[in-house]
């Protein structure tokens, strides 16, 4: 594609804007507009259609959050976008029994607001609160804590509220197809081949192709057969949840006297079989929840081995029987849905196309970074077409080189928490592990001196999810930490071996008394 001089706005883009405009804010009928009208509007009708038709063509696979971010980032480009869903519509009062919690960090907020997102539908989660149980009836609940504006909000939703907002900003621009699922990708020829809901085959051909279509990408399988040193890690984790819906508030344990107060609550019990409870208002007057184990603790509730009663007792005894009641119901031929794995790829762009969100970076809910880390990166792309004038295919090259190492740090950090929160990848004495505690133990230590010691800031690992601390920053302060904690350990090594071998020398110099018998 042609690069554009620097400041310029792509013709296509200014030619449809100003028709659009026009043709929205004339208030005329048909019948009364002039034969002069007619005409102007005819003629400017073609020009139009020869204009998007010189549009760069855009396809995304995949209608989440990150695939629409990606598609209304592109269209402030002036790309004419096409998305394919092999799932059906969203509507904006779905509810999924397999729902997942997104918590809208300030990275996440950004990328948002920059798009021209109104997040005004978006629920603000005013609290949360953390508590640890023993697995036999003892809770130690922490304090309800500010949340600091973070918005929470179930997946389902995220993806419908997206949806209704990239028909707002774009309706010219961006097509939406449901139920369209993706057979074959050229990248040399740019083409991808698609069939609709009543197995109407299609092909359409493309200037950039975004796969967006989540931890099982079939674009990123595609890329991987069509460049054979792409290499693809993928951690998997085995960490399942189940959803449930529509419980009512119980008073002593979860009152909402504001429908729009936001209180997010997670007891969990490290002790085998682990097993969290995560609650939250949805927003109408109830509480939706939900249960993360492993596969064969879910199956096992499902299946009747245990109750429900048996396993919420283990994680909080407190739990109103009415919910226990409602649980049980709904956890009968429930299927446990896996929340998900650490994924990292060499490589993330191909001939024409480039990978966005879990496709490209998959990463467990553990520390709430999947959905931030995923529309933020849709940001970065569209701001990286920007600054390439429109050649989208310099502009995909620009996104990696710049985006990839934070990614690979992502994976890292990800992998440095799950120790954290009970086992893992190596369990609790493996590197990663040891990083995250020397670093933490660091700063803490730091925060408890007294005077100007104390306030020189807390650990780097507490701005993850923030919009300007990149990851591969927050990994260097990691390996930083742990290299001073290991030159404090060498040191006090030594130091102990030289006291310790002074100390021989000395009482080895001190001259034996012996007693003799008379």
């Amino acid at each position: 594609m042609r690069a554009l001089k620097p400041g310029s706005r792509p013709p296509w883009a200014s030619s449809a804007a100003v028709f659009t405009a026009m043709k929205h804010s004339t208030t005329m009928t048909q019948s009364h507009k002039s034969a002069e009208e007619e005409v102007f509007f005819a003629s400017q009708a073609r020009k139009v259609a020869s204009c998007q038709s010189k549009m760069p063509k855009v396809v995304v696979i995949g209608a989440g959050p990150a695939g629409i971010m990606s598609a209304i980032y592109l269209a402030k480009q002036g790309c004419s976008i096409s998305v394919l869903e092999k799932r059906e519509a969203p509507s904006a009062d779905y509810v999924s029994q397999r729902t997942v919690m997104y918590v809208v960090k300030g990275c996440g907020q950004a990328a948002l607001s920059e798009a021209g997102v109104e997040q005004t539908g978006l629920r603000k989660m005013d609290r949360s609160s953390w508590s640890l149980s023993d697995g036999k009836g003892k809770v130690a609940r922490g304090p309800e804590r500010p949340a600091k504006g973070d918005l929470m909000v179930e997946r389902a939703t995220l993806a419908a509220f997206m949806l209704q907002e990239a028909v707002r900003l774009h309706p010219d621009l961006i097509t939406f197809h449901f139920s369209a699922s993706t057979s074959n990708i050229n990248f040399e020829d740019r083409t991808v081949t698609w069939s609709d809901a009543n197995g109407h085959a299609h092909s359409q051909r493309f200037n950039l192709l975004v796969g967006a279509d989540g931890r099982h990408s079939y674009v990123r399988q595609c890329m991987q057969a069509h460049n054979a040193k792409m290499k693809v890690t993928v951690v998997p984790a085995d960490s399942w949840h189940l959803a449930f819906l529509g419980l009512q508030p119980q008073e002593g344990y979860w009152e909402l006297s504001n429908k729009e107060r936001t209180v997010a609550r997670m007891t969990t019990t490290f002790q085998p079989p682990k097993l969290s409870a995560l609650f939250w208002p949805n927003g109408k007057g109830e509480v939706s929840g939900s249960m993360t184990s492993t596969q064969e603790n879910l199956l096992d509730l499902t299946n009747g081995t245990i109750t429900a009663e048996e396993a919420l007792q283990r994680v909080d005894p407190d739990i109103p029987q009415p919910w226990v009641q409602k649980i049980a119901e709904q956890a009968k031929g429930l299927r446990p849905s896996c929340v998900g794995a650490t994924t990292k790829c060499s490589t993330i762009i191909a001939p024409g196309a480039v990978l966005i969100g879990d496709s490209a970076h998959s990463v467990r809910p553990t520390l709430g970074l999947g959905c931030n880390t995923a529309l933020q990166s849709a940001q970065l792309l569209g701001q990286a077409v920007e600054r390439c004038d429109g050649d989208l295919d310099a502009a995909v090259v620009l996104y990696e080189r710049e985006r990839l190492p934070d990614l690979h740090a992502l994976y890292n950090l990800d992998i440095t928490a799950i120790p954290r929160l009970g086992g893992g990848y190596g369990g609790k004495w493996n590197y990663h592990h040891l990083l995250w505690r020397w670093h933490l133990a660091l700063w803490n230590g730091l925060a408890k001196l007294p005077g100007p010691l104390g306030a020189v800031g807390g650990p780097e690992w507490n701005a993850l999810g923030s919009q300007d601390v990149p990851y591969r920053k927050i990994w260097r302060a990691l390996h930083r930490d742990s290299a001073f904690a290991i030159v404090c350990i060498a040191a006090s090594a030594v130091l102990l071996g030289s006291v310790g071998q002074c100390w021989l020398m000395r009482s080895g110099s001190k001259p034996v008394s012996r007693r003799t018998s008379p």
